[in-house]
Parts: C-alpha cells; sequence; structure tokens
C-alpha cells in the first residue's frame, strides 16, 4: 500500500476553525424529566436533615439526591406556586405560596389555617415579603405594610406603625444582638430600619437615597446580621454591601445590569444571580472570583452541607455544581456538545481528538482549548470521523491521527492522508516505525518517509493495541492477542485464562511491566508474563465492570467505564479504588479515553473534554438517613415514630426512607435488619421495605445507608409492636381452653353413649347374624340339589351299581356333615374351605355327567391351616356358575376356576367359569333361578351384616367376560376377604 498525497490542510489556524474555549464547569441538570414537578424554580432551601427543598410554580418538592417527592394542592398545599421558602430551629419548612398565605411542613404533613389553630389566627392582609426567626424561636412573618411575630407558645403579635404612621417594609433580619430588624421606607427619598426586641421599636435609623435609587434585594449568612448584607442600586449605577448597620460603607462595584436576586453562600461569599448566570463575590477580596452557568437565568442559589451549589432557574430546572475543580472543554458541533475520543501530547502541547474529525489543542497556561476540523471536510462522508488515536513523530515534528477514515500525518502547515480501514489505536514500535491497529489488519508505517511499509491480515477485528518491548499486543472482540518481534501473525492467547477471552476495549503498561486490559464486561485484568497476575472488577469498588478504557500512571491505574471514572491506587497488594462520577463533577460517566499528567487528571467522555486536579478534589462527603413515612393499609405514623403497636389484622406494614448524599448522585446502599424476625443484615438499593402478615411480637427495625464513598449514615432504628391476633390473646385462649373440655367431656359422654348403642347393635346384630345363618344352611342346601343327589344315587341302584352308588352316598353324607358343621363356626380355615368346595364341586361333577372340569390354585404364601375367613360365602357363588353358566352351555367343555391369592391384608378369591354369561343366563326360566337368587340375595345381607361390624369390610365384585369379538363367554366373581392369619 503506497502512500498518496491528497489534501493540504491548516491545521491549527484554519479560518473555517471552531472558536477558543475557555473553561466551564460540569453540572448536574435536574428537570421534570428528573422528577422536578417544574422547570421554573423560584426559591430553595436544606433542612435541618439534610433534604433539599425546591419552590416551583407546580408545587413543593423535596429531593434526597435520588428522588422527588412532590407536594401539590392534592397534599394540603394552599397554592401550587411557591415562592419562598424558609426552614426554622424546630425544622420547619416555612411556605410563601403566591396566594396570600402561609404554610409549614413538619414531620411528614402540610399545616395551612384550615388544620393548624396558630395559622388560623394570622390574617394576612398583605404580600408575605420573608419569613425568618430569632434565636428565641419567635417567627416574623413580613408582610408589605406590617410584621407579625408568632412566640413559641403561639401568641401573635402585629406592629403596623413606625413612628405613629404606616411604612412599607422591605426586608427584615437579625441585628448584632440577634434581635428582629425591619427596614421600611416612610416618606419619598428615605429609608428607615427599626428594631423590635419585646416586639415594640427599639431604635431607628435613617439613610438618604438618591431620587432615582431602588432597592433589589438583599441575602443573609451567619455574620451578616442585619439583612446578611443589604444590597442597593444608586444612581451612579454601582452596588453598595453593608455590614450590620446602614451607615457602614463595605465597598463598590459595577452591578450587573441583568442582576435578579443576591444569596448568601457562607460568611465570606455571595452569589450575584442574573440573567446570564451566576457571579462568586469573595467578601475578603472585595472581588469577583467565579462565574456559574453561563447564559442561564439564575435566581437563587444555595450551598450544601457537602459543598456542593445548587443554582435555580426560571425556566430549567435546577443544576448542582458537585466541585469547582472540575473544567469542561467540550468542543460544540451545531449547538451540541461533542464526544472526545483521544488525549495525547504532542511536544509541548496537548491534543483531543473529538468526532466530525475535529481536533483540538489545549493551553495549559491559558486553560483554554481551540478545536479545528482536521480533514478539512474533504474526508469520506461514510465515516463518523473519529480521531480514535494521536501520536507525535520527533523526526517532522507531525502530529499523527488515528480515525475512521484513515491515518492523518500533520505538521503545522500542512497534511497528508493515507487511506485505507478505519483506525482503533496506534503506537510507535521504535523511532522509525508506527504500528497502526486497524479493524481488520496491522499496519506498519515509516516515520521518515511517512509511508505503509507493510501490513499483516489476521483473522479477527481488533479493538485496541500496545507494543511491550518487541512485542505487540492487541485486542479483538475475542480476546487477547500477540504478535512477536519478527512475525507478522498473531497468536491467541484467551486458551490460557477465561479472563483473557473477554472483549477488550483499552490497554496500557504500568511501571512495574503489567499489562492492563480494559475488558467489556469482566473489568480489569492485568496481565504478565504469560498469565493473569490481578482482577479488579465490581465487587472490588469498579463503579461498572464494562471497561471502555485504561491509563497507566506509574504504579496506579486509571479505568474508564460505562459509569464513571476509576483510580486504582496500588501498593504492594493492596489497592484503593476511588470512583468518580457526574455526582463529583464529570461532565458525563460514559468515559472513552483518559490521559494523567502529573495530579492532572484529563478524561474525553460521551459529553467532551473534562480536567481536574485530584489532589485538590474534595472527597469530604455525608451520608444521612431519615425514615419519610410509615404505613399500614390506611393508617399512617409520623415517621420519627416508635414504639407504637399495630393491629394484627392489618399488619401488612412499608417503612419508606431515604438516604441523602448528593455527591454519591442517588448511589445508595442500604443495609437493614428486623430484629424478632432475624438478626441478618441484608442489602438493598431500593428506599422502602414492606413487610405483609408480620407474626405478632415486639420487633426493632435498624437501617444504615451506605454513599459510594463507603461513608455509613447514623443507624435509623424504629422499634414496634405487632398486637397480638385475637385467638393468641390470654382471654380468648382462656375461653378456647374452657370451650374445648366442655366439648371433651360432652364428646367423651356421647362417645360412650354410642359405644353402648353400638354394643347394644352388636348383640343383635350377632343374634341376626345367628338367625341368618341358619337361614343360610337351609338355603345353602338346595332342594334340587339333593332331589337330583338322589336320583343319581337311584340310577347307580337300577344299574345295580353298588360301587358307584356307595362311593356317591359317601361323598353326599359328607359334604351334608361338613355343612352342618362349618355353618356353626364363625370363621373357617382356608383349607377347610377348600376341602368344602372341593368335595361340592365333585358332586357336582358327577351329577351333571361330568359335563365341566374344575380347578383350585392357592399361592404358596397363603397359610391354608393358619388363614381364617366367613364360611358359606363361596359356596353359593360356586353353585351359581355350575347351575346358570356351565348347565346352559350345550357341549360338555365347561370350565370352573377357583383361585386364592394374598394382597396386602386381603385374600383375593376369583371364582371364574366359561358359561353362557349373565344376560344369556337370564332368558332361562327354570325355577331353581329363583331359589339360587334366594340364596344369592341371603349372601348379600350376610356380608352387609358382617361389613358393619368389621373394620375391614368384604368386598364382592361381578364382572362378565367376553371374547375378542365381543361375545359373552363366561362370568368372574371377585371376592376380597379381610385375611386373619
Amino acid at each position: 500500500m503506497k502512500c498518496r498525497p491528497i489534501i493540504l490542510v491548516i491545521l491549527l489556524l484554519m479560518i473555517c476553525a471552531q472558536p477558543v474555549l475557555s473553561q466551564e464547569y460540569s453540572y448536574s441538570h435536574y428537570d421534570v424529566k428528573e422528577g422536578l414537578p417544574a422547570s421554573t424554580i423560584y426559591c430553595m432551601a436544606e433542612d435541618k436533615e439534610g433534604f433539599l427543598w425546591f419552590g416551583t410554580e407546580n408545587g413543593l418538592s423535596r429531593f434526597d439526591g435520588t428522588y422527588f417527592t412532590n407536594f401539590t394542592t392534592a397534599d394540603g398545599l394552599p397554592d401550587n406556586e411557591v415562592l419562598k421558602l424558609f426552614v426554622d430551629s424546630h425544622n420547619r419548612v416555612w411556605m410563601v405560596p403566591f396566594l396570600n398565605s402561609v404554610a409549614y411542613y413538619w414531620k411528614g404533613k402540610i399545616y395551612t389555617s384550615r388544620n393548624d389553630s396558630i395559622l388560623a389566627q394570622l390574617h394576612l392582609r398583605d404580600n408575605i415579603i420573608n419569613i425568618t426567626e430569632d434565636p428565641a424561636g419567635n417567627i416574623l412573618v413580613l408582610e408589605r405594610y406590617r410584621v407579625d411575630i408568632i412566640d413559641p407558645a403561639g401568641h401573635i403579635s402585629t406592629i403596623s406603625t413606625f413612628n405613629g404612621s404606616p411604612f412599607a417594609a422591605n426586608l427584615a433580619g437579625l441585628n448584632q444582638h440577634h434581635g428582629f430588624r425591619v427596614q421600611v421606607a416612610q416618606g419619598f427619598g428615605l429609608q428607615y430600619s427599626f428594631s423590635t426586641s419585646t416586639f415594640d421599636i427599639d431604635s431607628g435609623k435613617v439613610h438618604p437615597l438618591g431620587t432615582q435609587s431602588v432597592k433589589v434585594g438583599f441575602a443573609g449568612g451567619p455574620n451578616f446580621m442585619l439583612f446578611g448584607s443589604s444590597l442597593r442600586v444608586t444612581n451612579q449605577n454601582g452596588y453598595f454591601l453593608y455590614y450590620d448597620s446602614l451607615d457602614h460603607f463595605v465597598f463598590r462595584l459595577p452591578v450587573p445590569r441583568d442582576f435578579i436576586s443576591l444569596s448568601a453562600l457562607d460568611d465570606s461569599s455571595i452569589a450575584l444571580n442574573t440573567q446570564r448566570g451566576v457571579f462568586l463575590l469573595s467578601i475578603p477580596q472585595r472581588k469577583i472570583i467565579d462565574t456559574f452557568l453561563k447564559g442561564q437565568a439564575v435566581n437563587a442559589t444555595i450551598r450544601d452541607a457537602e459543598g456542593s451549589f445548587w443554582l435555580s432557574t426560571l425556566g430549567q430546572g435546577v443544576f448542582r455544581l458537585g466541585s469547582t475543580e472540575f473544567r469542561n472543554y467540550s468542543p460544540v458541533l451545531q449547538g451540541n456538545n461533542q464526544p472526545v475520543f483521544s488525549i495525547s501530547p504532542v511536544d509541548s502541547s496537548l491534543y483531543a481528538g473529538g468526532d466530525h474529525f475535529l481536533l483540538g489543542k489545549f493551553s495549559r497556561n491559558r486553560k483554554e482549548i481551540s478545536y479545528k476540523q482536521a480533514d478539512g471536510g474533504n474526508s469520506s462522508k461514510a465515516t463518523r470521523g473519529r480521531i480514535m488515536a494521536i501520536l507525535g513523530s520527533s523526526l517532522y515534528h507531525t502530529v499523527i491521527l488515528g480515525t475512521d477514515d484513515g491515518v492523518f500525518f500533520l505538521d503545522h502547515q500542512s497534511g497528508q492522508k493515507i487511506s485505507f480501514h478505519s483506525i482503533k489505536s496506534m503506537a510507535q514500535r521504535d523511532d522509525s516505525t508506527l504500528v497502526a491497529f486497524s479493524g481488520q489488519c496491522l499496519v506498519y508505517f515509516s516515520l521518515r518517509d511517512l509511508h505503509i511499509v507493510a501490513d499483516s491480515r489476521i483473522m479477527e477485528r481488533t479493538t485496541c493495541g500496545t507494543i511491550q518491548g518487541k512485542t505487540i499486543y492487541f485486542g479483538a472482540l475475542d480476546g487477547l492477542h500477540r504478535v512477536d518481534s519478527n512475525s507478522m501473525y498473531g497468536v491467541y492467547l484467551g486458551d490460557k485464562d477465561p479472563l483473557l477471552k473477554n472483549r477488550i476495549a483499552g490497554m496500557a503498561v504500568s511501571a512495574d511491566g503489567i499489562l492492563w486490559l480494559a475488558t467489556y464486561g469482566q473489568g480489569l485484568v492485568g496481565y504478565k508474563e504469560g498469565k493473569v497476575v490481578a482482577h479488579i472488577s465490581q465487587e472490588d469498588g469498579l463503579t461498572s465492570n464494562i471497561c471502555r478504557t485504561v491509563f497507566a500512571d506509574s504504579m496506579d491505574v486509571w479505568v474508564g467505564t460505562d459509569k464513571g471514572l476509576n483510580e486504582v491506587k496500588r501498593s504492594g497488594r493492596t489497592k484503593m479504588i476511588i470512583p468518580y462520577t457526574t455526582g463529583d463533577g464529570l461532565n458525563s460517566d460514559i468515559i472513552n479515553t483518559i490521559y494523567v499528567e502529573g495530579r492532572q487528571v484529563y478524561a474525553g467522555t460521551s459529553a467532551g473534554l473534562i480536567s481536574f486536579d485530584d489532589s485538590r478534589i474534595g472527597r469530604v462527603s455525608e451520608c444521612k438517613l431519615h425514615f419519610t413515612a410509615i404505613h399500614a393499609g390506611e393508617q399512617k405514623w409520623a415517621f420519627d415514630t416508635t414504639d407504637f403497636v399495630v393491629p394484627n389484622q392489618n399488619n401488612n406494614l412499608q417503612f419508606e426512607f431515604s438516604g441523602i448524599s448528593f455527591k454519591s448522585g442517588g448511589s445508595i446502599t442500604y443495609q437493614f435488619r428486623l430484629k424478632g424476625l432475624s438478626d441478618k443484615w441484608q442489602t438493598t438499593r431500593t428506599n422502602f421495605l414492606n413487610y405483609p402478615a408480620l407474626p405478632s411480637g415486639s420487633y426493632d427495625l435498624e437501617i444504615v445507608a451506605i454513599n459510594k464513598f463507603g461513608v455509613h449514615s447514623v443507624p435509623a432504628h424504629v422499634h414496634f409492636t405487632v398486637e397480638k391476633a385475637f385467638l393468641e390473646k390470654t382471654w380468648v385462649r382462656i375461653c378456647i381452653v374452657a370451650l374445648i373440655g366442655g366439648l371433651v367431656w360432652a364428646g367423651f359422654t356421647l362417645r360412650v353413649k354410642r359405644l353402648r348403642q353400638k354394643e347394644a347393635e352388636k348383640t343383635e346384630t350377632v343374634a341376626r347374624m345367628a338367625e341368618l345363618e341358619q337361614m343360610a344352611l337351609r338355603s345353602q342346601m338346595n332342594p334340587h340339589f339333593i332331589f337330583n343327589c338322589l336320583n343319581s344315587i337311584q340310577e347307580y341302584v337300577l344299574d345295580r351299581d353298588v360301587l358307584g352308588a356307595n362311593d356317591f352316598i359317601t361323598k353326599f353324607s359328607n359334604l351334608i356333615r361338613q355343612t352342618l358343621d362349618l355353618s356353626s363356626r364363625p370363621f373357617i380355615s382356608v383349607h377347610e374351605e377348600i376341602t368344602y368346595i372341593s368335595t361340592y364341586l365333585e358332586l357336582e361333577k358327577k351329577r351333571f355327567g361330568n359335563k365341566f372340569i374344575y380347578e383350585i390354585r392357592v399361592n404358596k404364601t397363603i397359610d391354608r391351616h393358619e388363614g381364617h375367613i366367613p364360611p358359606m360365602i363361596l359356596q353359593p357363588y360356586v353353585e351359581n356358575a355350575i347351575r346358570h353358566g356351565i348347565g346352559n352351555r350345550q357341549d360338555k367343555n365347561g370350565k370352573i376356576l377357583l383361585s386364592m391369592d394374598l394382597v396386602g391384608s386381603y385374600l383375593i378369591c376369583i371364582v371364574e367359569d366359561n358359561g353362557v354369561g349373565r344376560q344369556q343366563a337370564g332368558k332361562y326360566k327354570k325355577n331353581a333361578i329363583h331359589y339360587q337368587s334366594k340364596g344369592m340375595s341371603l349372601v348379600e345381607k350376610r356380608v352387609g351384616m358382617f361389613n358393619r361390624t368389621s373394620i375391614a369390610p368384604i368386598v364382592i365384585e361381578v364382572e362378565d367376560l367376553n371374547d375378542t369379538t365381543g361375545e359373552p363367554c363366561g362370568t368372574r366373581i371377585t371376592i376380597r376377604f379381610p385375611y386373619e392369619a
């Protein structure tokens, strides 16, 4: 790739250059979108708890550094437009609305003449000019034509004349004796003041004024006893300041032509609020020493306990100046602040590279910077024009710029551009070679003749690079790569450690040889001698793990993130991280580049260039914590209430609180624990805690606020008790015990009665069962069976088959004997039941001429002699299977299966036949059917009687069997007996 001259550019003396910019401060801005009720702010005050109050055209607002809490007429304000604020010794926030009235906020409630008996006695007639308080706690309310004084007991005294005549009041304050002093006008061209000690006029002073004179404002302060200071405009076009009395002249300065008001900041400084900013006046130096918020109409200025300046505007909300040490030198293009992406010294100058090819040259002595467009407007419109890297060459006194559109070699008069891929960073390899890291390659330039020597194509997209010794390191989207000397190819180092696999946004080498990597998600990583030697993340104190740039200043390391700037101070193995954010004075928390020169720090941010001396940055910060609301449902308590009782039925408690640290910019962490529920400390970043349905008992809530600098607030405590539930009260429990005792006694009596009744029923049941057993005995031996058996015997006799007849008679007599024996006992063994059923089946088989076969299966786990079941239950079902199932078959292929198995505590008996089924059998009309049905009904009654007196019941299930075509093929009877072994 060859260099080719493109254009001559006048670098620093271009006619089309941007103007020279002097320093400006960086402010935190709060407006409607941040939570303010309006953009026009009339007044401000800081109360004794640290809250800031703002009177606006749309209501009153309280600010804790994180959240705005707004109050309107819906919250009790007399009017939404609040013109003046005053905080008294009891921390009551007095307010003067546009509507002619007065009100104050105290402990979470707004008091007006409608709900405060003292204010109801204050009959205001004119506009209220001022409210102030003396050390004794008397409140002075100054109207235009009278003075109202409210003493601590609530009595009101009124002064409406001076020397017997009406007056027009201008100011009110305290004199050197801590008494009230009021400045009034009486007659044309005269200005008076008088003091009130016992609410009477005790002295007066007269000061003549020119006919063109007008009073324009005043301010109060610790040593300005009368009005803080008294400002007066004269026809000589100057303003006078007086200590204590109107005749003590201090000094005179030209008054700003668009003056609005005065604000006393401390013993030695006053803010002059104007239409074009704030002028800070030093009383000891007797001159203007600084200017704030240039170009804005500011009507009030205060300084909070942390030293920050607050400036209220007419239409632009509120601005906070955290520190005057932060100086803003942002390039402006088309009315917008432009970001800065690179900062570097070249010879004796300091350069800053921005967007749209804006290049700034910084004057360290004059604290000014001038911006020029380095490309002369001839670069590709497809590029943003970011200047990502700046280097200097001592050979030709050349400024070298790495941009989105290529590399520029510029001297004080001309420039030469080599166009190729956009540049991410640059590093000088030796006195004559420059390495540029582009998106797709590393390009080597000769500084002697300003042309490309070589380039190395790499597979990854580079994001940054540096040179350590003879080794080139470059970062990519996939992590860290290395290019050794005499090599044109990169070596991937991400496989050595997972931390080296992250996207790298910046690199720097510290004095001890550690290569520091700013990763885009894993914080700061230190690499040395082939391994990771340090890892610093958000857990260690970094403002964010998304690091955008890094700069090594000897042993210290500066890290820019998306949430602020971090100084990592290292001493041996210990380290301390100091954060800097917009809360301190940065113009943006997004840091693109860093350069440190001595103790002077330069940071390029998304909003431009910021500079500060870190040795002069005050790290004093406060962290206060206060409860702001305590409520459960509709019930509320004052936020300073403690030892209160919460009803048990409405104990959905919510505690709201505020940690106040304006320098923290809302970065407040809370640690809390609720003793009585848990002694373990927990952490939250929300400003409320919710405890739904707490158990009854005594609790102590303890909360600590921690600001971003690690400063802990004084712990806030609130003790409360959740009332016992109705059922937990002593008298209720006594009643419940008595009731339970009565119920137990009644239950016991009823139980005894029922047992006796059940015993009687059992006796009756036993008797009834005996009767049924007798009935079953008579019904079991089917008369048809006996008749048919006798016919079978007769046939044996007629056939002269004496042996067959004897055998049949013997088995028949055994069956009769077994029936008589078994039916007299409540339980029989399984063996006896099987023997009985076998005898019965054998007789029936012979009687039916071997029309069926039968099988009896008994599980080996059943103890036949020890297991017992009720007698005469199975036989009717077996008989039913033979008579109605097998008996109606037209062939001799009938089969009866009796199986017994043990499942848990039940003996499962199954009687299964392959007869015609219940539906087909019902079509046969035989006398035996009615008799058999009667026998079955007797069995069901016996089972019912058994189940009434037994814990475990007998269960009988009947199932129709069908073949594969759906035709009936038999019946299965399943009987579950409680098994007793």
